[in-house]
Parts: structure tokens; sequence; C-alpha cells
């Protein structure tokens, strides 16, 4: 279900570019493109559908298997403590609520 709300969050913002290229103040002139916009279907993702992880289980980095090296991440420093947050997993829930050296921080993708 995850996957399907993405999707249609992507149709979204997707349409709205569109849509505001057409207009003057952009200067972009798309009246000879290729698919009707009215024909582009807008579906907007309601609000909390798309769960943010709460204090996600910290593990070393030996401890991980699934890692590749050439994998895309979002790392964060503070202090001596150091995390890296996949970009795969990201793209399912675009928040990590977290917690390192006593300060709350806010992951957003």
């Amino acid at each position: 279900m995850i996957r399907i709300l993405l999707s249609s969050l992507k149709r979204y913002v997707s349409c709205f570019f569109l849509l505001s290229l057409t207009t003057p103040a952009w200067g972009f002139d798309l009246t000879r493109h290729s698919a009707p916009v009215p024909a582009l279907s807008i579906q907007v993702v309601p609000k909390d559908a798309i769960p943010a992880i709460d204090n996600p289980e910290v593990v070393p980095a030996s401890a991980v298997d699934d890692l590749v090296p050439e994998e895309q991440v979002i790392g964060v420093v503070i202090g001596e403590e150091a995390r890296a947050y996949p970009i795969r997993i990201l793209h399912g829930h675009e928040i990590v609520n977290d917690d390192i050296g006593g300060r709350p921080i806010a992951v957003t993708w």
C-alpha cells in the first residue's frame, strides 16, 4: 500500500510541475506537449499516510549484511556518534525521528 501511495504522490508532484510549467510566468510553452494535461490524473496522499520511522534500531556497520559499498545514505555525525540512513529505506518512509547523543533529530527525504 505504501508503494501505491508513493506512486500517487510522484504523479501528483509531476502533474503539478507540468501544470506550473504551462503558465506564462515560467516562460515555457508546452502547448505542443505529447500528453494532454487534462488527461493526467492528480491524486493526493492523505496526511500521515506515509509512516515515519521512530527510534530506529541501531546496529554497527559490521553487522549490516544488505548494504553494498555504492549504496547511498544520509549520514549524520553529532559529537562522537555517527549514523547512516539508507536512501532506499527513506524512499518508503521519508522521515526518521531519531536521537543522537541525547539530541533529537529528524532525517527527511
